[in-house]
């Protein structure tokens, strides 16, 4: 192992060609014991080969591999995220590559490669990661607060799209837990030393200076910008006529529409039947030479992008299934073959992706992927089937819409200040707000159990009933303090609700959610100041809705 003083990391790296038979043979004697306990037989995921082989590698004491830095997966509080797999086509192997996180904070420049040959056959590990750290991955301030310390600093305004992402990150000799928010433009004036070998002199750029502005979790300083080369970053043009900056990736000469940092891959079905056979995901969605990015396209990647930045960084969960699923969108799909117009968006359990429809606007086709609310909407429904697996009838069903809907105002909002903040759904495709969270009964749905209906269509009630747990949200997201203003922040409110829905079981009900978030409440204010307050303002917001 060598120390690499630059990055902080550590590096390791194992080869079948440069090890011992004893040491190939131990690794992959782990994966046929691994394979013999697999439920169902058939040739399992490379990912999941990966992972056996890195598993093993932390826990041989056998040559070289008892220098590998990362030991005992089961005490450590170490992880490691798949991010990618990638084929090597000079050898026909695969390479998994996953990220070092702690606590599931992302290691920021960690990496460790584990290559398997076509029989899944340990070929290397390769890897530079951290060992064990004693650092706090609980930030002291919001990310709403880093956003406001950033755009100070860089003396430009940031987009409040942009959402901060939480690193251990390593400056100046030490890891430090930071925000990073990414591919700004800083109009803060750069000065270089230019050696000439006579004079120094400052240097002003001239070109658009795009930046990573690195932020301390603890304290809020700025510690460096650190520059960008945009070369896979381009504006599109999204659904809604509104130009964003999407991330994307080179593969064999095509730019793909895949976000590689955000696992998000966006495809096309060019109007084809979403239940055909084989049709999904569709085409990779590449840039046209003549017209650039398919607009629905870029709505639906844009805003997949940002509910995985907020999964990741607010919710401190990876993917949707918190195992880093790739996140993947399929735009312009139908339900019945001729007919364009499909006013629907959908996350699809079992083939686990997001579909979305179009609907007819000022004459054109307009992508329901245009929505964030609706975007986070659905992929909500995959993080509660990967979590509580909420039933979808009756309550649970009513709670599973509701969480969705939470989730969607708080994702489509966050980052503003709670006063300014939209509670209607669906408005920016359908012309007019399906669900209200603020006033359901303006929409048709109840805001009180005085008013609970068991419906015999809609799998019990589950967009009509929704209503009255939302009204809940709503009057704990609102809940005031002493002095007038708000008890809870964006923060506080996504976390209450995700530690509330993780909670629940298949069949939960109403009762069980307020249960849950209570629960939720008490330990996250355990050491707070205003914790009596906080915790009667969650049950007053339940009470008042008649559940409990």
């Amino acid at each position: 192992m060598d120390s690499n003083f630059k990055n902080g990391l550590q590096s390791f790296v194992f080869h079948e060609t440069e090890g011992s038979k004893e040491i190939t043979n131990e690794m992959n004697s782990s994966l046929k014991s691994a394979s013999a306990r697999m439920v169902g037989g058939g040739r399992p995921k490379v990912e999941d080969v990966a992972r056996i082989y890195l598993n093993k590698a932390r826990t041989s004491e056998n040559g070289i591999l008892k220098d590998f830095i990362i030991r005992d997966p089961e005490a450590s509080t170490l992880d490691f995220r798949p991010i990618q797999v990638e084929d090597i086509p000079f050898t026909g192997n695969k390479t998994v590559k996953f990220r070092q996180a702690i606590n599931n904070v992302s290691v920021y420049g960690s990496a460790v490669n584990v290559e398997v040959d076509k029989n899944l056959k340990l070929v290397s590990i390769n890897s530079s990661v951290i060992p064990e750290l004693e650092i706090s991955t609980v930030a002291k301030i919001s990310a709403e607060e880093a956003l406001r310390n950033a755009s100070e600093y860089i003396q430009n305004a940031i987009p409040k799209t942009i959402i901060p992402l939480l690193y251990i990150y390593f400056f100046e000799g030490a890891w430090r837990l930071v925000y990073i928010v990414k591919n700004v433009i800083s109009k803060r004036e750069q000065s270089r030393e230019h050696d000439d070998n006579t004079v120094h002199r400052p240097h002003r750029h001239a070109l658009v200076n795009y930046v990573n502005v690195i932020i301390d979790a603890n304290d809020g300083q700025v510690l460096k910008l650190a520059p960008r080369v945009m070369s896979l970053s381009s504006d599109a043009l999204g659904d809604d006529g509104i130009k964003y900056r999407i991330n994307y990736r080179q593969n064999n000469g095509n730019a793909e529409l895949v976000d590689e940092e955000n696992n998000v891959f966006t495809y096309d079905l060019n109007y084809d039947t979403y239940s055909s056979h084989g049709a999904l995901p569709g085409t990779i969605i590449i840039e046209q030479s003549q017209t650039g990015w398919l607009s629905a396209g870029v709505s639906a990647h844009y805003n997949a992008c940002l509910v995985a930045a907020f999964l990741r960084n607010v919710l401190r969960r990876n993917g949707i299934d918190n195992k880093g699923m790739t996140l993947v969108s399929t735009v312009r799909c139908i339900e019945q073959s001729g007919i364009q117009e499909w006013n629907n968006a959908a996350w699809l359990p079992g083939i686990d992706q997001m579909v979305y429809g179009q609907v007819h606007r000022g004459g054109t086709l307009k992508s329901l992927a245009v929505s964030l609310d609706v975007v986070a909407h659905e992929i909500l429904h995959g993080v509660t089937e990967y979590s509580s697996g909420l039933e979808y009838e009756y309550q649970s069903g009513a709670l599973n819409e509701s969480y969705s809907d939470i989730f969607g105002i708080i994702i489509s909002n966050y980052g503003k200040e709670l006063d300014q903040w939209n509670w209607q759904l669906g408005e920016q495709t359908e012309g007019v707000p399906f669900r209200d969270l603020s006033k359901p009964t303006e929409y048709g749905q109840p805001d009180h159990m005085n008013d609970y209906f068991d419906v015999d269509y809609d799998y019990g009630g589950v967009h009509y009933n929704s209503g009255i747990h939302n009204k809940a949200a709503f009057n704990l997201i609102t809940s005031p303090d002493d002095s007038g203003g708000h008890l809870f922040n964006a923060d506080e409110v996504a976390a209450l609700f995700y530690m509330g829905l993780v909670q629940l079981s298949n069949s939960s009900g109403f009762e069980d959610s307020r249960r849950s978030v209570i629960n939720a409440a008490n330990s996250l204010f355990k050491n707070d100041s205003s914790r009596a307050a906080k915790l009667a303002a969650v049950a007053n917001a339940f009470s008042a809705v008649g559940i409990g």
